[in-house]
């Protein structure tokens, strides 16, 4: 940095005009290098004297203790002729902390020591972080941290679907004791919400011992069944090292030293200030469009809006400082234009670590838990409750060569227009909001490039908006703790905006870990793309990227149109590239997906060649399927694809596909199987070899060596100091042989056409509220067994089977044999479904074709009509048949067995059933019964 203020001195652009701040300096001072002054404000306000001049602060090397935020305003702004710059003097590192030390520590009982934190002038603060020796501690939990899986282990898992899955959490009563804990006025739970898609900190309100619930403040997303949780912040719970608890009444801090070592007057440091440093200007953004109920253009959206006046904090730049120890933001900046973050370090942060446009979580369960309100406008900006508070954007803004790690949420989050995120280091963020990425971009024209990302529990890199980049990043080890997402993440819902760019990253290690709706098997890897175009993201391009080792697949798009995914290099993604419609788009006026090419990739995979799908191409229900490559795919071509010599597959619709087949759909004609010929890949080196085919077939060189952080004056470190962690061995709360025997067993109760259902995945099951659907071998001879459907008092609709195809043409016949348990009868229903076409703004219709409820008493009632009874405890054989794609308005329906027999043509249900999209098995009565199913068949 010292060379980039030389070139700025000799280019006229900066004076002599400095003033120096000393932690042991005097306000009273002039602010020379002789008599310094004593704060940042101080030297601020000298500095608003000088208008017409440039201005540099330089700040001593020390540790400067903050209860406030420093805060500037327009009237700190500098001018392109004379900017502002705060940095640490050459040679030296200033240290901003916003915080205080904890002094005066006396030893207490087990190895935990204790301090009046009155004697330290903190009293009457509410704090949720603690930091010993520049490390992060724990609040006290249980399950305290599991040293072998920190990230997978040390929960608790929910073991029933909550009733007021909001407000309650189910627990086992072997797995707490509240009762023995003492005082709990402050306790909370942290849990993983709505299936592991979110994340909560929420107070205990109340424990209902009997009843093993713990009732808790709203969260933003309901509990569900299986997902996991701890609690913390109850000083029993104080019992491990780096574990620490806060007596808010008597304030008095508790503390369990790693080292076992009695802390010195400067160890402990806990956070005052909200910010470090705060930029609060005024500057017109127009983010209405962002909003996913405005469903506007950005082009609209200016249109319709009143501009308010600007008046940004202007040309300031701060560079070479170190900030640490905030309940907030490290920086935080509202309406500001041409300020400049500069080779910083950044860390130790509640929330945010350098946030432009003063970006916050509406909800209060969201994030490091807040002292102060919030400001801003609530915006939807994607699904699933994943709702923004926005202040005014920021513009021209550099954050450029910084260091961040250690942070709640994001480490850089960019909104506002023509901003840079470059040469940044981000790593470790993520620990109070899981819903997040390292570096986070709203707006118009943000570029995130060349930064250096890992360890991240969500994704790596997020964008919305328009005509925004994301290039040449190094991103690793990201999606640690979560399912559904990408390395890089979009989600526009909104076909309207578009523009953007995902070019020549690496996404190396795009890992997952989790469990699906009501399974309680945990997986990892599980369910993450390279890049994800989620949710109709729409008019985007993702050119020479490099895929590796992403759980599902390389590159997701998930229900938008017009998206090019070209030149990219996608290794080990089972699902090379996978394009999925989305029903719900329409609900927003949009149309259906369209018009994805996917041009002159390569595409290889040496895993086990049963579970990989090259292409892969899904129609969900709700969308007219057409055939696979009217619309969803439009172009794909000069692929080079290498399955290490094994027959290349793909995946149209619900069936795999064989490539010559595929080929001669229309698809892939000029593409080719062969090795693309990798440098090095078992270290991660894809360059080609220069005989490689695929530069026939017109791929073109990437800039391998112009990906991540490179050698600058404005990198706070070269190298980089900090590798990224080692990967985990995943905890499962049921061992992965449990798991995979579990799987065996259920794939056994399917054969034929169902089986092939299976191992697509295409087949479900739903059983909350304790209820399950379990193989059950009845005879004990071995045979296929059959599967027992345990109903309990719960939830209805569950234990529930679903069976997602798709028949449009020719005949379907169902077949299976049911018997109602003897002593505890369960009702059962078979439901075939289609979905309605969505016109804009509504919801699918269920299309039912056939409806059949057997009754706990064994009759068989379909339409209110009694056809024939079945007795319980013995077997009836059905056969159901539907004449497809046609308007055929009946279908027949035939019962054998356990004295019945019956034999007819019925009416369908809705006589606009002509394609058979879903089978249901389940009942809805809340019911502690058993019913079982054998010899499933499908037939087409």
């Amino acid at each position: 940095m010292r060379k980039v203020i030389a070139c700025l001195l000799a280019a006229g652009i900066l004076s002599s005009a400095e003033l120096f701040v000393a932690v042991n300096g005097n306000d009273a001072d002039p602010g020379t290098k002789d008599k310094p002054l004593q704060t940042i404000e101080r030297a601020r306000d000298i500095a608003r004297t000088k208008k017409s001049e440039p201005v540099t602060v330089n700040i001593r090397g020390g540790n400067y203790f903050l209860e406030k935020a420093i805060s500037f305003s327009p009237d700190d702004s500098g001018t392109r002729t004379a900017p502002r710059i705060y940095r640490s003097a050459l040679g030296e590192t200033a240290v901003l902390i916003g915080g205080r030390p904890v002094r005066g520590w006396s030893i207490g009982k087990g190895g935990i020591y204790k301090a009046d934190l009155k004697v330290s002038g903190i009293s009457g603060q509410v704090f949720h972080q603690l930091f010993y020796n520049n490390r992060r501690m724990v609040i006290a939990r249980y399950p305290n941290v599991d040293p072998k899986h920190p990230i997978t282990g040390g929960f608790l898992y929910m073991p029933l679907a909550s009733a007021k899955p909001n407000d309650e959490l189910p627990f086992k009563a072997a797995d707490l004791s509240f009762a023995s804990m003492g005082d709990r006025s402050q306790a909370e739970v942290v849990a993983y919400t709505k299936g592991g898609w979110t994340f909560s900190i929420t107070p205990i309100l109340e424990v209902d011992d009997a009843k093993s619930i713990i009732k808790v403040r709203k969260v933003r997303n309901g509990f569900s069944q299986h997902d996991r949780f701890y609690v913390q912040n109850i000083f029993a719970l104080l019992d491990a090292p780096n574990e620490w608890y806060h007596d808010r009444v008597s304030d008095t801090l508790y503390f369990y030293p790693p080292d076992g070592k009695k802390p010195s007057d400067d160890s402990v440091i806990v956070p005052l200030s909200d910010n470090i440093i705060e930029v609060n200007g005024t500057l017109d953004s127009p983010y209405e469009y962002l909003d996913i109920k405005n469903q506007v253009s950005y082009e609209e959206n200016r249109a319709r809006r009143t501009p308010k006046t600007d008046n940004p904090v202007s040309y300031i730049t701060f560079m070479d400082i170190s900030l640490m120890c905030a309940e907030q933001s490290g920086i935080r900046m509202v309406g500001a234009r041409h300020v400049n973050v500069i080779s910083c370090e950044v860390s130790h942060i509640g929330n945010y670590g350098i946030n432009l446009g003063g970006v916050a979580q509406p909800y209060d369960d969201v994030g490091n838990p807040r002292r102060t309100p919030l400001t801003g406008v609530k915006m939807g900006v994607s699904g699933a409750g994943q709702d923004l508070l926005f202040n005014d954007g920021c513009r021209d803004c550099r954050i450029a060569g910084n260091d961040i790690f250690s942070t709640g949420a994001e480490g850089i989050m960019l909104h506002g227009a023509d901003n840079v995120a470059e040469n940044n280091h981000v790593y470790e963020c993520g620990i109070f909001d899981k819903d997040m990425a390292n570096i986070n971009q709203f707006g118009e024209r943000n570029v995130i490039r060349r930064n250096t990302m890992h360890d991240s529990p969500r994704s790596g890199a997020f964008q919305k908006g328009v005509s925004n980049i994301i290039e040449l990043n190094d991103i690793r080890q990201t999606q640690r703790e979560a399912r559904d997402g990408g390395g890089i993440r979009m989600c526009q819902r909104n076909v309207r905006i578009g523009g953007n760019v995902i070019r020549y990253n690496r996404i190396v290690d795009t890992i997952g870990y989790g469990h699906e709706n009501s399974n309680p098997f945990y997986y990892s890897p599980y369910y993450q793309w390279g890049v994800y175009l989620d949710d109709f993201t729409a008019g985007t391009s993702v050119y020479g990227n490099i895929i590796a080792r992403a759980s599902r697949g390389g590159v997701h798009v998930h229900g938008g149109s017009d998206n090019i995914v070209s030149n990219n290099i996608i290794v080990d993604c089972p699902y090379g590239v996978e394009a999925n419609s989305m029903g719900e788009n329409q609900n927003f006026g949009a149309a259906r997906q369209q018009n994805t090419v996917i041009v002159n990739n390569i595409i290889a995979y040496t895993g086990d060649p049963a579970y990989a799908r090259l292409v892969y191409e899904g129609i969900p229900f709700g969308i007219s399927a057409g055939t696979w490559y009217d619309g969803l795919i439009s172009a794909c071509y000069g692929n080079i694809y290498w399955m290490n010599g094994a027959a290349i597959r793909m995946k149209p619709g619900t069936a795999p596909m064989e490539f010559d087949i595929w080929r001669e759909q229309g698809c892939d004609r000029d593409s080719v199987t062969a090795d693309p010929l990798f440098v090095n890949s078992r270290n991660d080196e894809y360059r080609l070899e220069k005989r490689s085919p695929a530069y026939a077939k017109g791929f073109s060189e990437l800039p391998y060596d112009e990906i991540g952080c490179y050698k600058s004056e404005e990198r706070a470190r070269w190298p980089l100091e900090k590798t990224m962690a080692p990967r985990e061995t995943p905890f499962f709360p049921i061992p992965v042989e449990t798991i995979m025997r579990s799987k065996r067993e259920l794939a056994a109760c399917f054969t034929g056409k169902l089986a092939e259902l299976y191992e697509l995945g295409n087949i479900k099951i739903f059983s909350e509220g304790g209820t399950s659907i379990k193989p059950y071998d009845e005879t004990m001879t071995g045979k296929p067994p059959v599967l027992a459907f345990i109903d309990k008092p719960g939830p209805a609709y569950d234990p529930r089977l679903m069976i997602n195809l798709r028949a449009g043409r020719g005949t379907a016949r169902l077949s299976f044999m049911v018997k109602l348990d003897e002593k505890k009868p369960a009702p059962v229903i078979f439901e075939a479904r289609q979905y309605s076409d969505i016109p804009n703004g509504a919801k699918p219709d269920y299309i039912v074709g056939a409806f059949i409820d057997v009754r706990k008493n064994g009759n068989i009632d379909i339409d209110g009509s009694t056809v024939a009874a079945i007795a319980p405890g013995a077997w009836a054989s059905f056969s159901i048949t539907f004449v497809l794609g046609s308007d055929v308005p009946m279908y027949d329906l035939a019962v054998s067995g356990a004295g019945a027999s019956y034999r007819g043509s019925l009416k369908k249900r809705d006589a606009r059933f002509t394609s058979l999209e879903r089978i249901l098995i389940y009942n809805t009565e809340k019911i502690d019964g058993v019913f079982y199913i054998d010899d499933l068949s499908l037939k087409e």
